[in-house]
C-alpha cells in the first residue's frame, strides 16, 4: 500500500501561489496539485522564529539542477521562516571540490554561528570542516562523507537501489540488458549508488538482467546527458531499460533514445522528482522515477542548526527514505511550489516523522523502518 499521508500533507492549498523561486515550468498543469491539496493534514507545526540575528551558512553545488536548486531555496527559505540569515556559497563546476573548501573557510572566516555543506568529494571537506569545528561552529552535512560533522542527513539509497532493481526485475523477468547513467564526479554517495543498482539488479533477476553499459554525465544537466547517452546505445542498440543517477541525465538519455528511434523499447528510470522530473513522468520522457524529499530533508538541515545554535539536542544522523513514483501515480506528490511555500511559511513538512525519517546517535541507519512505495508497475 502506499504511504499517501506524507505526500497529502506536504501540499497547503492556501500557499500554491507563492514561487519563492521554485525551478521548473509555472505552467498550471506541471504546478498543479489540487488533489493532494484536498487531502491536507491539519496541524503542520509552526516553526519558531527564534533566530533573530543567527546568521547560517551553507557550501552548496550550483543550481543547474533543478533538484540542488530546489534543495537549496528550501534551505534558505527554512532559516528565514525561523528569523535567520542564510548565507549560500554555490561552487563552481569547473572546479567543484577545491571552491567547495574555499566555501567552507570563507563561511568559518565569516563566523557564521552553524555551517553545512553538500559533499562531492567524500574526504576533500574534512579539513576544512574540522577548521570550522575548531572555531566553534557546529557543521551539518547534507549526504555522506567522511567528515567530523555535527549532523549528517542522508538519503536511503541502498533502499532506493532495491526499488529500482525490484522494479526492473518486475517488468523484465525473463531478463534483458540495462544501461546505466552515471555522475562523472567523484561523489562517494552516487557512485556508492550506481554500485548497489548493479547489484540489486543482478541480485534480484539472478543474473539475467544485465547491467550491459554505462555512461557519464560530468555536467549534471541534460545537456551533459545527451552525447554520452547516445554513444551508450548505440552500443547497445538492443537495451530495455535506462537507469541514472538523477531526472537530468534521465530525461537526456530520453532525448537521445528518442532522436534514435529508440524511446518506445525503453523503461526509463530517474531520481529525484523536481519539478523538472515530475513534469517528464507525467509527459513520458521518464517512466518512474524516486522521490528525494529534498525540500523536507533541507527544511530538517535549516531546523537542526538553528536548534544546535539555540542548545537543543539534535542527532548525529539522520536517515530519509525513497518512493518510487510512475504517471499513475505522480499527482500524488504536491508541486516543488507548493513544498517551498509551506517551508516558507514555516510549516513543518516533517508532519509523520516515525515513517519519513530515522535518528541514531551511534551511526547512518540503513534498515528502512516500513514499507516503502513501489513502482507501479
Amino acid at each position: 500500500m502506499r504511504n499517501l499521508r506524507f505526500t497529502g500533507a506536504l501540499a497547503l492549498a492556501s500557499t500554491a501561489a507563492i514561487a519563492l523561486g521554485a525551478c521548473g515550468s509555472s505552467d498550471d498543469t506541471s504546478t498543479s496539485a489540487a488533489g493532494t491539496s484536498a487531502a491536507v493534514e491539519a496541524g503542520a507545526a509552526t516553526t519558531r522564529r527564534d533566530a533573530a540575528g543567527v546568521t547560517a551558512g551553507f557550501a552548496g553545488l550550483w543550481n543547474a539542477n533543478p533538484t540542488v536548486k530546489q534543495s537549496q531555496d528550501a534551505w534558505q527559505a527554512a532559516i528565514r521562516a525561523r528569523g535567520g540569515t542564510p548565507t549560500l556559497l554555490q561552487a563552481d563546476p569547473r572546479d567543484p571540490v577545491n571552491t567547495l573548501i574555499t566555501n567552507m573557510d570563507q563561511l568559518t572566516s565569516q563566523r557564521v554561528r552553524a555551517s553545512g555543506f553538500y559533499p562531492i568529494d567524500p574526504n576533500a571537506l574534512s579539513a576544512p570542516t574540522r577548521r570550522a569545528m575548531d572555531a566553534g561552529i557546529p557543521v551539518f552535512a547534507f549526504e555522506e562523507s567522511r567528515t567530523p560533522a555535527t549532523q549528517s542527513v542522508h538519503l536511503g539509497r541502498e533502499v532506493a537501489a532495491r526499488l529500482v532493481a525490484r522494479a526492473l526485475c518486475g517488468k523484465f523477468p525473463d531478463g534483458g540488458k540495462v544501461i546505466y547513467g552515471g555522475y562523472g564526479q567523484p561523489d562517494l554517495t552516487l557512485t556508492t549508488y550506481q554500485r548497489n543498482v548493479i547489484a540489486e539488479i543482478e541480485a534480484c533477476s539472478g543474473g539475467r538482467l544485465e547491467v550491459a553499459a554505462t555512461f557519464d554525465n560530468r555536467t549534471d544537466d541534460v545537456a551533459g546527458a545527451l552525447a554520452p547517452a547516445n554513444a551508450a546505445l548505440q552500443r547497445v542498440p538492443d537495451a530495455d531499460a535506462i537507469v541514472a543517477y538523477s531526472d537530468v541525465t534521465a530525461i537526456g538519455a530520453s532525448r537521445a533514445a528518442t532522436q534514435l528511434g529508440k524511446r518506445d523499447q525503453l523503461t526509463i528510470i530517474g531520481f529525484n522528482l523536481a519539478q523538472d522530473g515530475i513534469d517528464a513522468v507525467r509527459n513520458g520522457q521518464l517512466d518512474y522515477s524516486l522521490l528525494f524529499p529534498v525540500t523536507l530533508m533541507s527544511q530538517y538541515v535549516a531546523n537542526s542548526q538553528i536548534d544546535h545554535v539555540n542548545g537543543r539536542r539534535v542527532p548525529r544522523f539522520a536517515t530519509f527514505w525513497p518512493q518510487c513514483y510512475g504517471r499513475e501515480t505522480i499527482d500524488e506528490l504536491p508541486s516543488p511550489a507548493d513544498q517551498l511555500a509551506a517551508v516558507a511559511e514555516g510549516r513543518s513538512l516533517l508532519v509523520e516523522p516515525a515513517r519519513q525519517v530515522s535518528t541514531s546517535d551511534r551511526e547512518m541507519v540503513r534498515t528502512a523502518p516500513s514499507a516503502l512505495t513501489e513502482c507501479p508497475l
